[in-house]
């Protein structure tokens, strides 16, 4: 699940986001 949503979240998002950290902390 995780593979998936770094492609997506990658494209959409900075790839700057912590994973596993929640993208909302990043995102706000």
């Amino acid at each position: 699940k995780y593979r998936v949503l770094l492609m997506r979240v990658d494209t959409s998002k900075v790839p700057e986001i912590n994973w596993p950290t929640p993208p909302g902390e990043q995102a706000s």
